[in-house]
């Protein structure tokens, strides 16, 4: 798969996390079945598209503020294991 964005697949791998572990902190609010996975759903869908539009107006900054973060918070575990 070839993207034209520097980063959009890890961007999209850590928007979608994040939106799923949020619409499952919002789900344990209660209710029934039907309920929960409403509330999840639509948790889920709105910070996907939150997700979305702050990668089409900047995606420079969504990139920085998510994978790269990421990225070098683990390269730094990596180099004090090895030390």
């Amino acid at each position: 798969m070839t993207t034209r964005e520097p980063g959009l697949l890890g961007y999209c791998l850590v928007a979608g996390t994040l939106a799923g572990a949020a619409g499952a902190g919002a789900s344990l609010l209660g209710g029934s079945l039907w309920v929960r996975l409403t509330v999840w759903l639509m948790v889920w869908v709105g910070v996907c598209a939150v997700a979305g539009w702050w990668w089409v107006r900047s995606p420079a900054t969504a990139r920085q503020w998510t994978v790269d973060l990421l990225v070098r918070q683990a390269a730094r575990d990596v180099s004090s294991r090895r030390a």
